[in-house]
């Protein structure tokens, strides 16, 4: 993102942990920004380095390689973060309900966010680290059991 993109950015700035700033896609910190208005309460960036831009450290063809993917703890329900990312256009919608955040704030589950190209795909990390599909994740109650 380059510098005059920052002017009609609100709610983040360009020190936060984004990894090489130069390479994370715009859109994606527009559509980030756009959340947390919709949201209504603050989003922090994971603070585990290659969060959002990253050379490293997450599957292979991961969309945090081309700057289009992020780590974020928003502080609000999961349920309420979901919806949010949803109708703010993002792509692809991974709920981590068993990760923590504890500096600046304690926050007990985390989403990855992404601006793949296509439909939306949505998944959910069980305590156990296999994945699940939201709809089932609902039905286990892992909405109303966040960081346990």
């Amino acid at each position: 993102m380059i510098h005059s993109d920052w002017a009609g950015i609100k709610y983040f700035n360009k020190n936060e942990n984004w990894g090489n700033i130069d390479k994370v896609k715009t859109e994606l910190i527009t559509r980030l920004d756009t959340m947390r208005a919709y949201l209504g309460s603050p989003i922090y960036l994971s603070p585990v380095k290659g969060a959002v831009y990253a050379t490293s450290g997450h599957a292979f063809g991961s969309y945090h390689y081309t700057g289009e993917a992020g780590d974020i703890f928003p502080q609000a329900s999961m349920y309420n973060a979901f919806i949010a990312a949803v109708q703010t256009g993002f792509t692809g919608i991974g709920l981590y309900p068993y990760w923590g955040m504890y500096k600046p704030v304690v926050i007990l589950g985390g989403l990855h966010v992404d601006i793949r190209p296509g439909i939306l795909k949505t998944w959910v990390r069980r305590k156990d680290n296999t994945y699940t599909t939201v709809p089932q994740a609902i039905c286990e109650g892992v909405f109303n059991k966040p960081g346990k």
